[in-house]
């Protein structure tokens, strides 16, 4: 049997897409999904060491912020000398900020594990710039304080002065802590 020149053509050319068919299907489409997939991996992958980054610098900043903290601790110590300091420093930073204490007043402390809160009530009147002035100083302090309450009412007096009652509280290292740090 013998083929025509236009049946070899077509013969040939059914050949070759098939051939190119089976190529196609067996080798050039796995090589493209293989490099699809290697693409998405890698993608993934800069995803989770972009993810990962963000977490070291979060990490290295809250290390930072912990050694401030604990740094603001070691320089504290529970006993009464440092209460009697703290309370100085108040009426220090009250005159500097001309804010005029009528009433300061130590509340009881609570001791948990490794520290002690101490807390104060303090009455005073001034003018709004002076109370930011003494509230700003007082959050950058180098102990750990925080302001529980603050109530501030106008002056019956004066419409200028503010009459302002505020809880503080600081806290302090216990002597177990202070000790083992010592040892150290």
């Amino acid at each position: 049997m013998t083929l025509s020149k236009r049946e070899k053509i077509i013969l040939y050319f059914c050949i070759g897409v098939g051939v190119a068919a089976t190529l196609y299907v067996y080798i050039i489409e796995p090589k493209i999904k293989g490099w699809k997939l290697l693409c998405e991996q890698i993608r993934a992958k800069e995803l989770k060491l972009e993810r990962d980054l963000r977490i070291v610098a979060r990490q290295q900043q809250l290390e930072r912020r912990f050694a401030n903290i604990k740094e603001r601790l070691k320089t504290l110590s529970s006993n009464q000398r440092q209460a009697g300091l703290w309370l100085r420093q108040l009426e220090n930073l009250a005159k500097e900020t001309n804010i005029q204490i009528s009433n300061i007043q130590p509340l009881s402390s609570e001791e948990y594990n490794f520290y002690k809160k101490s807390t104060v009530n303090l009455i005073a009147e001034c003018d709004l710039s002076s109370l930011t002035k003494f509230l700003y100083k007082i959050q950058n302090l180098p102990q750990l304080i925080n302001i529980e309450t603050l109530q501030i009412t106008p002056a019956t007096y004066d419409a200028s002065l503010l009459k302002v009652e505020m809880s503080i509280s600081s806290l302090l290292l216990s002597k177990e802590l202070d000790e083992k740090n010592e040892k150290r």
